[in-house]
């Protein structure tokens, strides 16, 4: 568990600071944002950890105060930064854990009580409070105080500037998990790759992300097309008890598709589209996808199999996972990739998914990493070009990357637990309405 670690070598209350992965776009945005603030941005986090800012605690006999908050942003969040067990190696160590009562929580305000945590809903004696995600209101936030969960800050999104000028005004030191990254190795030469981070969902964002794909594809296949598939037998993850029970009822669906396989009705091949090959988020997803009868094929396949017209196999799905050589090419050179290169100079690139990829497609579930250097991967031009020429086979978009506006344009917000979809209209460039809709492209944009 990571959080004992750090919390052994933190001390007492820090100055006021953010703390920030200054380097490329997120440190300019924060930048930017902070120029008029005597807050500062560490460059890296280890120099948070490492730095004055958190003055050792060797000379100090007494241990921290560590308070857990409750979720608040939304009614359905039941995670937890801390579990019980980790909470009894904190006492253990000599230091006190805070939990705030909560009903919602995976773990029940008794298993902390056990673990020797105190339920105590006032944090202010704590110095340092840890949480999931960002409070629903930033101005239940104590002054002067360390915090850290995701606070969806550090790209400058606009919903969040809110959360982050409270921070500023009343002198709270934020600690973004998104910024605990790891440290470059000396001399390693420079390839573009954003530093790894050491504190990250992005898998089990994949795994939750693929098994609420499934639900929504079956109701388009019964609005569009009249055929009932297993895909309507595989509940939301929410739904579901724990990950052994979605992958129980991911395989059966899995067996019940090779058995009986999809209708003639459907009248083409079932193909999925993974992006972020390789990625955390990717891994996740993968890990779902590959409970189904598939065929894993290349974007250069793709028309192939369109053309065997009834040859296709319809006991299986296909599923592509794009890699960025078969996503981008130069901007001047439609035949040249270069790895390296992309990574470094990204903006000299564009995206061929709408042309290489898209028209072929059911389904996509994105989970690339993005940020504005990089060229969008499908825009809402290039979707309203393939609607209008008839290539709407794209039916469901899962962007667990959830880039507002981002490598997906037409992802115009996030949705949540309670709304998990919309569906928006390439020809009108408008959402039609917050559910799966008839006609369009269903989207699901990871719960924000």
């Amino acid at each position: 568990m990571l959080f004992p670690k750090l919390l052994a070598e933190t001390g007492r209350r820090p100055a006021s600071r953010l703390v920030a992965n200054a380097a490329g776009y997120r440190g300019k945005v924060l930048k930017r944002y902070l120029s008029t603030s005597p807050n500062r941005i560490s460059s890296t986090t280890s120099d948070f950890f490492t730095s004055n800012v958190f003055e050792r605690n060797h000379s100090n006999k007494r241990g921290l105060t560590i308070g857990i908050l409750r979720e608040t942003y939304d009614a359905w969040e039941r995670r937890a930064p801390v579990c019980p067990h980790h909470v009894q190696q904190l006492v253990q160590n000599g230091n006190t854990v805070l939990v705030q009562h909560s009903p919602q929580r995976c773990f029940s305000n008794h298993l902390y009580e056990e673990a020797g945590a105190t339920i105590h809903d006032d944090l202010s004696a704590a110095d340092i409070i840890l949480g999931v995600k960002r409070p629903q209101d930033p101005t239940t936030m104590i002054p002067d105080k360390t915090y850290v969960f995701f606070s969806h800050v550090i790209k400058g999104q606009s919903s969040n500037m809110g959360l982050l000028q409270q921070v500023l005004d009343q002198k709270i030191q934020l600690v973004d998990y998104e910024c605990i990254v790891e440290q470059p190795q000396p001399n390693a030469d420079a390839d573009g790759r954003p530093p790894q981070r050491l504190v990250a969902f992005g898998k089990y964002a994949g795994l939750a992300g693929m098994i609420d794909t499934f639900y929504p594809l079956g109701r388009r296949l019964v609005t569009d097309f009249g055929i009932h598939t297993p895909f309507l037998q595989c509940p939301l993850a929410s739904m579901q008890r724990d990950l052994n029970h979605a992958k129980a009822t991911i395989t059966r669906m899995g067996e019940q598709i090779a058995l009986e396989g999809f209708p003639d009705e459907l009248g083409s091949p079932m193909v999925f589209c993974v992006t972020g090959n390789g990625g955390r988020v990717y891994s996740g997803a993968m890990e779902i996808v590959d409970l189904l009868p598939q065929e894993k094929i290349l974007a250069a396949d793709l028309p192939e199999l369109y053309a065997q017209g009834a040859n296709y196999n319809r006991n299986k799905v296909y599923v592509v996972t794009p890699t960025p050589q078969e996503l981008y090419h130069h901007q001047n050179d439609d035949t040249h990739f270069d790895m390296n290169d992309w990574r470094n100079n990204p903006g000299d690139y564009v995206s061929k998914f709408a042309i290489n990829v898209a028209p072929y497609i059911q389904v996509m579930v994105n989970c690339i990493y993005w940020d504005p250097r990089y060229a969008r991967l499908l825009t809402k031009d290039e979707v309203q070009t393939l609607h209008e020429n008839g290539q709407n086979r794209l039916l469901v978009v899962s962007d667990i990357s959830c880039d507002v506006n981002g490598s997906i344009e037409f992802l115009d917000r996030t949705c949540t637990i309670a709304q998990p979809f919309f569906t928006y209209n390439p020809l009108t460039r408008h959402e039609d309405c917050a559910d799966i809709g008839d006609k369009g492209i269903t989207v699901m944009g990871a719960f924000s």
